[in-house]
């Protein structure tokens, strides 16, 4: 998947690493076997926002990072 963005000039938000982070405090973050919790939906959000944040930094160096969503 990633090699496929690359060649498309897509990004790729891999939000697993921050499900990992967070599964550590006990958080629930799966409704189910695949359907987040609210929790999970703002980890998703927050991958996305890191990942759009950089392509706009790449477009603008001046773009200065949010402290939140």
């Amino acid at each position: 998947m990633r090699r496929f963005a690359e060649t498309h000039g897509d990004a790729l938000v891999n939000p697993y690493p921050a499900f990992v982070n967070a599964d550590g405090d006990g958080s629930d973050l799966f409704l189910d076997e695949i359907h987040p919790t609210a929790r999970g939906h703002a980890l998703i959000a927050g991958a996305v926002w890191s990942a759009l944040e950089k392509i706009a930094r790449s477009l603008d160096p001046s773009v200065k990072p949010e402290t939140s969503l």
